[in-house]
């Protein structure tokens, strides 16, 4: 069901409200907000932990500090998207009470 603009001053967005769309929408933003989760977790358990086995301990040149540099700033990096999945994750849970709501009101009306 497609909602549709219109200039009736009778008309209730309720009106336009599905449950089973809703319920839908729901369910992807759950999936959504796992998938995130789940990647999350995989940056921090396998990316991140390669990373600092690729650390060379037995060298001593100029290029060892810019390697080490680099890793470093691959390490921050992750750890960035890491948390920005998670971030993200948790304002997909946060709209799962409202369509909650929302299923609930499609269903009285």
């Amino acid at each position: 069901m497609t909602a549709t603009p219109t200039t009736d001053s009778g008309f209730n967005p309720a009106d336009a409200l599905d449950a089973a769309t809703i319920r839908q929408v729901r369910t992807d933003v759950d999936n959504l907000a796992q998938l995130l989760h789940d990647a999350s977790s995989e940056v921090r358990s396998v990316h991140l932990p390669a990373v600092d086995d690729a650390a060379i301990a037995d060298w001593v040149s100029i290029a060892q500090l810019s390697y080490n540099l680099n890793r470093l700033a691959l390490s921050g990096m992750l750890e960035t998207a890491a948390a920005a999945c998670t971030a993200v994750a948790w304002q997909y849970e946060t709209q799962l009470t409202l369509l909650d709501g929302q299923i609930v009101a499609a269903e009285v009306l």
